[in-house]
């Protein structure tokens, strides 16, 4: 009986180890996010998706063809955000007729992230407060676009001013 108890306690420390272990590895995501809105906004009316949006599409209206994102908010937490070493993007829609898409880069996958979405209106004006704490801080404060005008921009600017555009450099106040 006592040799069954110790055998039981080391199966408990070595799996709280590996547990322990897989999420320092980053095997075992841990990152958090919250999503808030302003009255008179509602939070079912958002959508938050993950996926890899490359800034080489020739309009914005190709974040909607891509069908290999993950819808991980739709007014309730669907699933965990896994933000990976790299480029990690996000699509953020409001009742299927504003969008606004940003990208996160990520240079340890080890560190666990938290994110803050907050969304409000001023005026005729839907903003979205970004802030990210982790490995790689980011804060931003930027207005939504329109879908039905997702053809005339790339990476949330008029394409015919884009040039050259690299990663998260429109979040760059001029």
């Amino acid at each position: 009986m006592k040799l069954l108890k110790i055998i039981l306690i080391l199966i408990v420390i070595g799996l709280g180890t590996g547990f322990l272990y897989l999420r320092f590895i980053g095997i075992i995501n841990g990152n958090k996010y919250e999503v808030n809105v302003k009255k008179p906004l509602e939070k079912a009316d958002f959508k938050i998706y993950q996926g890899f949006f490359t800034i080489n599409r020739d309009n914005d209206f190709e974040l909607f063809e891509n069908n290999s994102k993950t819808l991980f908010y739709d007014g309730r937490k669907r699933k965990k955000i896994i933000t990976d070493h790299g480029e990690n993007d996000f699509l953020i829609t409001y009742k299927d007729s504003l969008y606004y898409q940003f990208r996160y880069f990520k240079t340890n996958c080890r560190m666990i992230d938290r994110l803050n979405f907050s969304f409000y209106q001023q005026n005729d004006t839907l903003f979205i407060d970004m802030k990210i704490h982790g490995t790689n801080r980011m804060e931003f404060i930027k207005s939504f676009n329109e879908i039905r005008k997702s053809s005339e921009l790339r990476t949330n600017i008029p394409v015919d001013s884009v040039g050259n555009i690299y990663n998260g450099l429109e979040l760059i106040e001029k």
